[in-house]
């Protein structure tokens, strides 16, 4: 597993510089650092080149095929089943595509009659999705003031800097350079990057937790790597702001995420007498070099940084970073030293979202297919649900080298979101591995007639080489050039 360097560059990236600086840009030194940590976490999962996917790009002339399994041709009359039921999802997506546009429609919500008693938990309700569809179509315009309009981000810094004794002088000239970091590129950035290259940034649903209404996405980029955000929303005036988000990739909200960075900052601001750290953030801030140090190294010399975490105490040694660190470092050290982070990772958060989300793949390498899929019945059970999930279980599927069970996942997500283009993507790879050209003409032919698919010259892409030899490419290539 390829795990994205940048997310874990924990302390590195928001440390406090050791040059000359006055306070003021120490502060502001800090706000870069826990602004790109809120980035760095909230990336998308699995990497471009993860193994868990089967993503053909076919208009790169070396397209990527992701899944690198041992796959046993299905029987003929196995395909055959496969391709009818394939054929008739993609002549009749309409209802399919009708209800997943109905669903998108319910978010917004009528307007609640003050004149009628009114249900409380109908109304906080009607509120998150309202919120919920302002954010979908924020997103989608790219309109970065109204993202930004709909996050209150002092919110989440304060609630990051609780029980931390820092001067009101540092957490205001902190506030006032989240406010000014607004107006450059940051996660909201991200988000739209994201969507505007071919990915998406869903609502799923809407749900209350102590009568407080959270809105859960899902962004998912064009590769089919994906990550989850679910915003904790309160009332700001006539109507409700996000004032925290709980990221899947990380396990936690924002603000547990910018806790640590933040704590950078206690480093430039001696404590007054009577003031104090909890003994987790004062153990922390001491062994902060020891941390930017193990960062420092991941990438160049992973042999260096694991054996500086293991010299940090035992309870910083079950921390969430420095763990997500250890694992970037074991990844270069071979499979028993990344068995070994994954297993301790887990021990100290056997309830994570994150932790199924990367043992999906450890249990792959393991060829313990069962656990792997029970790994993303725990992620499906943590969202509450999420049929896009469908194509995780056809990699693993695919993996197994049972080919019918991962076209029948693949038929499973094109029925819930239709308008996806990921699971005809990894149809196409099964189909070309099958040799099963029929199907790989007509899911040619929806790709880029329905799907707008850039295609090219198949000539020219390595995993089509037997397909551009066989009459059906033939066929359908004069067929498209008499379009």
């Amino acid at each position: 597993m390829q795990i994205e360097d940048a997310g874990f560059s924990v302390w590195a990236s928001f440390s406090i510089p050791q040059w000359p600086l006055s306070r003021r840009n120490r502060i502001r030194a800090a706000v870069i650092g826990a602004m790109l940590l809120v980035v760095t976490t909230s990336t998308l999962w699995p990497k471009r080149n993860a193994p868990q996917f089967a993503v053909a790009e076919v208009h790169s002339a070396n397209p990527t095929a992701i899944v690198e399994s041992e796959n046993q041709l299905a029987t003929t009359a196995e395909l055959a089943t496969q391709q009818t039921a394939i054929s008739e999802t993609i002549a009749k997506p309409s209802a399919s595509a009708t209800a997943a546009s109905q669903s998108a429609a319910s978010i917004e919500s009528p307007e609640v009659d003050i004149a009628k008693p009114i249900d409380r938990t109908a109304e906080l309700l009607a509120t998150a999705n309202r919120f919920a569809g302002k954010l979908q179509r924020a997103v989608a315009d790219g309109d970065l003031p109204a993202i930004r309009s709909l996050i209150d981000w002092p919110a989440i810094i304060k609630k990051s800097m609780l029980g931390m004794p820092l001067p009101p002088e540092a957490v205001e000239s902190f506030l006032q350079d989240v406010l000014s970091w607004q107006h450059g590129p940051g996660l909201d950035q991200t988000v739209v990057d994201a969507v505007q290259n071919g990915g998406s940034y869903q609502v799923l649903r809407a749900r209350l937790v102590d009568e407080s209404p959270r809105v859960l996405f899902r962004l998912l980029n064009s590769a089919g790597v994906f990550n989850y955000h679910e915003f904790h929303l309160e009332p700001s005036g006539d109507d409700f702001v996000a004032v925290d988000a709980w990221v899947a990739l990380s396990g936690e909200t924002l603000s547990q995420t910018l806790h640590r960075s933040i704590l950078a900052l206690v480093r430039q601001f001696p404590l007054e007498d009577g003031q104090s750290l909890d003994a987790r953030d004062r153990e922390y801030v001491q062994n902060l070099w020891r941390l930017e140090q193990i960062t420092a190294k991941a990438k160049t010399h992973p042999a260096d940084a694991l054996h500086i975490a293991r010299q940090l105490p035992p309870a910083l040694q079950r921390d969430k970073s420095v763990l997500l660190a250890r694992l970037m470092s074991a990844q270069a050290m071979g499979k028993d030293e990344y068995s070994a982070a994954v297993i301790a990772y887990r021990k100290a958060y056997p309830d994570d979202a994150a932790a199924e989300m990367i043992s999906v793949e450890f249990h792959v390498i393991n060829k313990d297919f069962d656990k792997a899929l029970a790994c993303i019945d725990k992620i499906n059970a943590a969202v509450g649900g999420d049929e896009y999930l469908n194509m995780l279980r056809a990699s693993v599927y695919l993996a197994d080298g049972n080919v019918v069970r991962a076209i029948e996942a693949c038929q499973a997500a094109i029925n819930a979101e239709p308008e996806l283009p990921h699971a005809f993507w990894t149809l196409l790879q099964i189909s070309l591995d099958q040799r099963a050209y029929p199907l790989t003409v007509t899911l040619l032919e929806h790709l880029e007639g329905r799907m707008g698919a850039k295609l090219g010259d198949l000539r020219i892409a390595a995993e089509f080489k037997d397909f551009v030899k066989s009459s059906e490419f033939r066929q359908w290539d004069d067929a498209r050039l008499l379009k």
